[in-house]
């Protein structure tokens, strides 16, 4: 066999990565990454033997001078890329970069593949797309769903990859930069606005809210086997929190349960209970769901769009038949304990939510690793949490301090962005006008059109924060790793297909220089993607929150006016700047 260069008529049906593999306990140096179609199929140590057919293979390869470049021999892959591999990085928390067609940040997601194609090329390779809610454009709120439900799980050309939805809100009680939407629905209606959404990962209720419906609310997000993420609240109670979390029951009552109801049903029970899987819970549960939505959805749509056809709604019944479907043989396969004895979650840590040292809120609760031993804390356990770590939406010493108190699987990095870094790009978010700073996130304009100091979404990328993570706050690659693709995945449920370099996972994978700061190659389900573009992280460095001025034409500018014209006066140093990598960042 020769080693020859890939070409796009070869069939390849077996990949093979040689570098430093970033797994989740170790970096393998010199190991092997070996992918077989759309899987992982081996990771191996160096030194430790290898399959026949790879060996032969890279033996080949390396007899005709051809290692150090992707090259083919019959039809195997051969990649050595002498440099570290890591898992694709995975946001949960994303409302696209763009659109070909629209300025409108609700619209996003419309068309995928704009933010699709960026989100691989900065190396998020799997997202949630993040849905935003709307009084006033339900039917684009609508369309978004269906056209995010119609592109989950495709692997596009050059695109990252839509594995669910996280759905923020519509039942929060305080909206932030988010549109007003129809937060008191009732629980029809609210079962309803769920049904629409099979792949739904993860939901962000407000525990005030949930309060006064007794939680049902969330019980039923609980019985779908979705994760709720308590946030947009500020004010939630010490006492709406802890019966929040008491909705989720921690896995020793929910083993305890199990168990107690095995022993009362006798011995031949034993073997019935512990072999319940999930998926068959999850499909009785959404089959029932699917039998209450088919019933009112009739309804619905003659009082709601009356003007559409028959033809129309069976289509999209039809439609919500597939994705339902899907969303269940996509389902993690599981034979032990309920899903949700896993915590909850809560949405980006400190926006939108409250601190205060004698009436505890939403932050205090993300700080603590573990409650104190008092009966009124029984049946809790601490959610997870997500954070922006751009520096810019949370304090590098709130940051820090969390990174010290939890452990790093109770820990996400997300990025919330809602527009790509291009300083003096404005947008619309539900008919507002928006502003991306020179230092980095979009933030609200005043009636002038000029940025205020109201973050409205951030501009950062997971690969910015993988940088910012190793040199500002000094974790290392694998912890970096489990903060922005393990545990965002474990935290989404979608753990057992991305998120870690593993066997029986998608080769979601992304090659790095040997400084660590430019992404030079990316995988996706076992195919690389077609691009010569590098793509460099942005090192962030913190220069202190902007504050409101008076700008141009008498306007807020936030300190740093982003203008469409360049700025008549210097504009200093902002905190996104391009710094040379030195062996004292590594």
């Amino acid at each position: 066999m020769d080693g020859s260069p890939l070409s796009p008529t070869t069939t390849v049906t077996t990949v093979v990565v040689r570098g430093n593999i970033v797994t989740p306990t170790e970096i393998l140096y010199g190991g092997y990454v070996i992918v077989r179609g759309e899987n992982i199929a081996h990771v191996i140590g160096h030194g430790a033997p290898l399959p026949v057919d790879v060996r032969d293979a890279i033996e080949s390869a390396a007899n005709n001078g051809a290692m150090g470049n992707l090259v083919t021999v019959g039809n195997i892959s051969v990649c050595d890329t002498q440099s570290f591999v890591i898992p694709g990085f995975v946001d949960i928390h994303n409302h696209g970069l763009g659109s070909f067609t629209s300025d409108e940040v609700l619209e996003h997601w419309l068309n995928p593949t704009y933010s699709l194609l960026e989100l691989a090329r900065c190396g998020t390779l799997s997202t949630l797309a993040s849905v935003i809610f709307s009084s006033k454009q339900k039917r684009v709120v609508e369309a978004v769903i269906h056209s995010v439900e119609s592109h989950v799980g495709r692997s596009l050309p050059g695109c990252a990859v839509i594995e669910g939805i996280h759905a923020e809100g519509p039942i929060v009680a305080d909206y932030g930069g988010l549109p007003s939407a129809d937060t008191d629905l009732s629980l029809d209606s609210f079962k309803l606005l769920c049904s629409t959404m099979p792949s739904m990962c993860i939901m962000t209720i407000s525990p005030s809210c949930e309060s006064r419906m007794d939680f049902a609310r969330l019980k039923h997000l609980v019985d779908l086997g979705v994760r709720p993420s308590l946030g947009h609240d500020r004010k939630a109670t010490e006492s709406d929190i802890i019966f929040a979390l008491r909705c989720c029951p921690s896995a020793e009552a929910s083993l305890s349960e199990l168990t107690t109801g095995a022993s009362s049903a006798g011995p031949s029970s034993s073997s019935t209970i512990s072999s319940v899987s999930l998926t068959q819970h999850n499909a009785a549960t959404v089959a029932d769901d699917e039998s209450t939505t088919m019933a009112v959805l009739p309804s619905a749509a003659k009082s709601v769009e009356s003007d559409e056809s028959a033809a129309v709604r069976r289509r999209r019944a039809s439609d919500l038949a597939t994705w339902r479907r899907r969303a269940i043989e996509r389902r993690k396969p599981t034979t032990s304990l309920p899903l949700l004895t896993v915590p909850f979650h809560t949405t980006h840590y400190c926006n939108v939510m409250q601190f205060h040292h004698r009436e505890p809120s939403l932050v205090n609760f993300c700080m603590t690793p573990s409650f104190p031993k008092s009966d009124r804390y029984r049946g809790c356990q601490p959610p997870t949490l997500e954070i922006i770590a751009d520096l810019i939406h949370v304090h590098p010493l709130a940051i820090q301090a969390v990174l010290s108190s939890r452990k790093k699987t109770d820990v996400a990095i997300i990025s919330d962005c809602i527009s790509s870094y291009h300083p003096g790009r404005r947008l619309k978010y539900n008919g507002r006008q928006i502003a991306v700073r020179a230092e980095g996130g979009c933030y609200l304009c005043d009636n002038l059109g000029n940025p205020t100091s109201t973050l409205a979404g951030s501009t950062v990328t997971l690969a910015d924060q993988f940088w910012t993570l190793m040199t500002y706050f000094g974790l290392d690659m694998v912890q970096a790793c489990w903060l922005l693709a393990t545990n965002p995945a474990r935290i989404a449920n979608i753990d057992h297909r991305v998120g870690s370099i593993q066997a029986g996972r998608k080769a979601n994978m992304l090659v790095l220089d040997s400084g660590m700061g430019k992404i030079v190659r990316r995988m996706v389900y076992g195919k690389w993607l077609d691009t010569t573009q590098d793509y460099d992280a942005l090192r962030a460095h913190y220069r202190g929150r902007p504050r409101d001025t008076a700008g141009v034409g008498g306007g807020s500018t936030g300190g740093q006016g982003v203008q469409d014209a360049p700025p008549v006066k210097p504009v200093p140093m902002p905190p996104y700047v391009m710094l040379k990598p030195t062996p004292a960042h590594i």
